[in-house]
């Protein structure tokens, strides 16, 4: 008896879980994510870089404690597979390296910017499909002064890397 009523639980909340989450597609270059209720859609605010076309930005409604902000814009650009390869914030602190979110494999790069208060940390992500740059910038800003090992927004803004899907 005990296990069915756990097997219940765990079904009952996995429902609500997938129930939680919601869908971002874009027609024009066939890419979408799922994303869930503790971050919301916006339009994203960021300059797109080298021609990239921004489609959507997300931003966590709760990002944690000493986090001033989390965002992620998802921009694409139809680009060579080696122009895709060539983040321009990669630098010998930070060179481009390969890192793989669900079924996906990802260029990534990372990068600080600071001042007298607050520190930002930016990560940039792309990734090729049928003849498309796709790129994730992911931006979180936190208090300097102090430091935060809550990684719960960075998970939050990662669920987009994860669950990105590609349609011809």
């Amino acid at each position: 008896m005990k296990k069915m009523c756990l097997a219940l639980t765990f079904l009952i909340l996995a429902a609500g879980v997938a129930a939680a989450q919601k869908t971002f597609f874009n027609k024009e270059y066939k890419v979408g994510f799922k994303y869930p209720a503790t971050v919301k859609l916006t339009k994203s605010e960021n300059e797109p870089e080298e021609n990239f076309k921004n489609l959507t930005g997300v931003s966590v409604i709760h990002p944690g404690r000493n986090i001033g902000g989390a965002t992620a814009t998802l921009a694409a650009n139809k680009i060579t597979r080696a122009a895709c390869k060539e983040l321009p914030q990669a630098s010998v602190e930070s060179p481009v390296r390969l890192k793989k979110f669900g079924s996906n494999t990802f260029y990534r790069a990372t990068e600080m910017d600071g001042g007298m208060e607050s520190v930002q940390q930016f990560e940039f992500y792309r990734t090729y499909h049928s003849g498309t740059c796709y790129e994730v910038r992911i931006q979180v800003g936190m208090a300097k002064n102090r430091p935060t090992n809550d990684l719960s927004a960075f998970s939050k803004l990662y669920t987009i890397l994860r669950t990105m899907y590609f349609r011809k």
